[in-house]
């Protein structure tokens, strides 16, 4: 979306006399008091504050603004105004930018104010306040407020106010000249929800909007000159051939708290806490294993969203090459690019049978792949690597060792706390209305199903029911599925059996029988 800025006449530019007739701030006179500047011919006034201490920056930033302000405009006018009425969660969104100085200074502030917010608060037709943060160089790398702004809306032409005159939209911007790190999203909305409600509090009078109150807050916008991408892209280089692979990052979409308390609990002690603490002895490898649709994978992406990281699935089908050595060379250069960027990633290798005992090959170049697979889970500057499997009998054991895997979970058959979760994440996910009485009638005669056996009874009991979930229904749809108890009891059984063979650290969620 290109910005408006070329559609209306030129107020004047940051730091001269332009709307409102600012002049620039300087040292002294910032934080003394809000400044307010009026604009005649939209209607508007804005009301802002600098912190103390900040200096002007010089350089030319307005294509900066210009280019950030068209980003949260578009935002604004297509997501935010309508998510103020429907109660929406608040958006997280990252705007990248290759080259700025201190993006965050006055001189990009007084962009905002001479030019932008006097447009944003007409155009959304709504009070906006936006607060700035700066990611400060220090040993800390800390987080300190740049300035806070009101922009209050148009007044009708009587001067009439409505109720909409007594809400602001909130933005929040975070600026960094760096790699943006991973802060924490709900202490930074909350930084600035208090930063407004306190500028609120002291200068709305001003205004004359002494009653506004904060709907949101609505939007958080984060700059910085470069941004962790979506996905990894590798340049193999064989000869004078060249091998271009890019491989997909995904953003989890489950969480730990869909999972079992007692499992999540201890995923969060042996695994999320070291990582997120950096702790020397945290886990490297992990491995999962249970019968197919009990939520293995799942069970790793809620782990990756625990640790606030992207997930990159690895598959056989993206490194293997008919050319002999090339399988290794791809692999290598694969986890080379993947290492450097180990504080973001989960790799997850699904299905990982194809890993299986070297003993069991017929071609040497397997063994080849299977030696360096070895070497590269052996390297501590890896990333965390998760493993799921159905069959852990026909993994090479040199794989699954301590030092390579340091922590096995096993995942049998769902209990009735684990089947009621299952229940009401999937009716959340369909938007189907379940109470309570509908919920445990799922959960008692879907005894010895899998995660994706329940997840299908619930999508036919919904087709049955036009859209809605029924006694009916769900035993219409229950009497579709054919389940061998007794052979789902033996299976439920060797997995009990080998979580006491397996050697090293193992995180078991098998229920007995009677659990089930």
């Amino acid at each position: 979306m290109k910005p408006f800025v070329n559609k209306l006449p030129d107020w004047g530019s940051p730091g001269r006399e332009g709307v409102g007739g600012t002049k620039k701030l300087t040292r002294d006179n910032q934080h003394k008091s809000a400044k307010v500047l009026k604009n005649e011919m939209l209607g508007t006034k804005v009301a802002y504050e600098v912190s103390k201490g900040f200096k002007p920056d010089f350089s030319d930033n307005l294509l900066l603004s210009s280019n950030l302000y068209s980003k949260i405009e578009e935002l604004v006018l297509d997501e935010v105004i309508g998510g103020i009425k429907l109660k929406e969660p608040t958006p997280n969104i990252y705007v990248k930018f290759k080259s700025f100085v201190n993006a965050s200074s006055t001189d990009v502030f007084a962009s905002f104010v001479n030019y932008y917010l006097h447009l944003l608060a007409y155009k959304a037709d709504a009070n906006v306040v936006l607060v700035a943060f700066d990611e400060l160089k220090n040993k800390n790398r800390i987080i300190a407020k740049r300035f806070v702004a009101l922009a209050q809306k148009p007044r009708g032409p009587e001067g009439e106010r409505s109720e909409e005159d007594d809400t602001a939209i909130l933005i929040g911007l975070l600026f960094s000249d760096s790699r943006a790190k991973r802060y924490n999203h709900k202490a930074l909305i909350r930084k600035t929800k208090n930063a407004a409600q306190g500028f609120l509090q002291r200068y709305s009078r001003e205004l004359g909007l002494p009653n506004v109150k904060l709907a949101g807050p609505t939007l958080f916008v984060h700059v910085a000159a470069e941004f962790p991408e979506n996905e990894i892209k590798i340049d193999v280089r064989d000869g004078h051939e060249s091998i271009k692979i890019t491989i997909p990052l995904r953003v989890p979409e489950w969480s730990l708290d869909d999972f079992p308390e007692e499992l999540g609990e201890e995923l969060r002690t042996l695994v999320i806490d070291p990582i997120t603490n950096k702790m020397a002895f945290a886990p490297k490898g992990m491995l999962l294993v249970g019968p197919p649709g009990v939520g293995k994978t799942i069970l790793v992406e809620a782990v990756a969203g625990g640790l606030g990281r992207k997930l990159l699935e690895l598959e056989p089908g993206m490194y293997r090459s008919m050319w002999y050595g090339q399988t290794e060379k791809i692999l290598k250069e694969i986890f080379n690019a993947v290492s450097k960027r180990k504080d973001e990633v989960v790799v997850l290798i699904d299905d990982a049978e194809f890993l299986m005992d070297r003993g069991l090959a017929v071609h040497e170049g397997y063994v080849s792949e299977m030696n360096v697979f070895l070497k590269l889970l052996q390297n501590r500057e890896r990333p965390l690597i998760a493993m799921t499997t159905n069959h852990p009998q026909l993994l090479d054991q040199a794989l699954v060792r301590p030092g390579r895997v340091d922590l096995a979970v096993i995942v049998g058959y769902p209990d009735k706390e684990f089947r009621r979760k299952i229940v009401e994440r999937a009716a959340k996910r369909y938007e189907l209305k379940m109470d309570e009485h509908l919920i445990e009638k799922v959960v008692r005669v879907t005894r010895w199903f899998s995660n994706a056996e329940i997840d299908s009874l619930i999508r036919m009991a919904a087709a049955k029911g036009k859209g809605k979930i029924t006694e009916e229904s769900v035993e219409w749809a229950r009497r579709r599925f054919h389940i061998d108890e007794g052979e789902r009891e033996r299976l439920q059984e060797s997995l009990r059996w080998y979580a006491n063979k397996l050697q090293g650290m193992v995180v078991s969620y098998v229920k007995n029988p009677w659990e089930v």
